[in-house]
């Protein structure tokens, strides 16, 4: 999984990033939130509920919850009422480092990213706000975007359009299997992320590379970028030198 599949393009033009459990480990304040919410309801969700949660859509999420303990509250209230104690609990101690780091130098390196999610978009905003990297995106896709989420593959390639790109330029990261299923879907160049606590054991078949950490990211496919980097940066020593001899005569 971790050498370059035969049918990847050497060249990504675009990184589309998974929120939650990628860029931030918010799964298991997600999990507390559905699972007090349920609690109120007199319900208690197991630990299989909360691994068969992760990477679904929020309406995943109640649909889910609602088939097996027959809840009576609507699908409104569930929404509002999670995402309130989400957004007041999510913090800086949740974010997760490397990938952010490796989100960061790729900015540096002038390649286009975008957030696609299946949160709904007050929740990802939240997170986009604790990460503090806003402005290093381009554009954001959550659920409400698409008439399918996740493991869907519209979420991905409504991201491929709005970039720009096929979706075989572009490059998505995910940390579940319902991600890395609409990712592979969509035909992009897949890498699953897995968290050290949610995610870490699962299998993820469909990917195209495994990432542990930041030294194991596939830097290769962006190996244009770096050299387009390094030109400018030499083109620009020349001409700093140029002018100095100038000045200097």
């Amino acid at each position: 999984m971790d050498s370059q599949p035969a049918n990847i393009i050497h060249r990504i033009k675009a990184v589309f990033w998974d929120m939650d459990g990628t860029l931030i480990d918010s799964e298991p304040l997600i999990c507390k939130t559905i699972a007090d919410w349920c609690r109120k309801r007199g319900v208690s969700p197991t630990k299989e509920d909360e691994n068969l949660l992760i990477g679904l859509s929020m309406a995943g999420r109640y649909l889910f919850l609602k088939s097996r303990y027959k809840l009576t509250e609507s699908e409104e209230i569930f929404h509002k009422e999670c995402a309130a104690a989400y957004k007041a609990q999510v913090n800086s101690s949740m974010i997760r480092k490397e990938p952010v780091t490796v989100l960061r130098k790729l900015a540096e390196l002038g390649i286009p990213q975008a957030i696609v999610s299946n949160g709904d978009p007050d929740v990802v905003q939240s997170s986009l706000d604790t990460l503090a990297i806003g402005h290093l995106i381009d554009f954001i896709v959550t659920r409400s975007d698409v008439r399918l989420g996740k493991p869907s593959p519209d979420p991905y390639l409504l991201s491929a359009e709005r970039a720009g790109f096929r979706p075989q330029e572009c490059m998505a990261i995910e940390d579940s299997s319902i991600g890395v299923r609409s990712a592979a879907a969509a035909k992009m160049v897949v890498a699953a992320w897995p968290t050290e606590i949610f995610t870490i054991g699962t299998e993820f078949k469909q990917a195209d590379y495994s990432i542990l950490s930041s030294k194991t990211f596939p830097w290769e496919l962006f190996s244009d970028y770096f050299f387009k980097k390094r030109r400018d940066g030499l083109r620009l020593q020349r001409h700093c030198r140029s002018y100095a001899i100038a000045a200097a005569k």
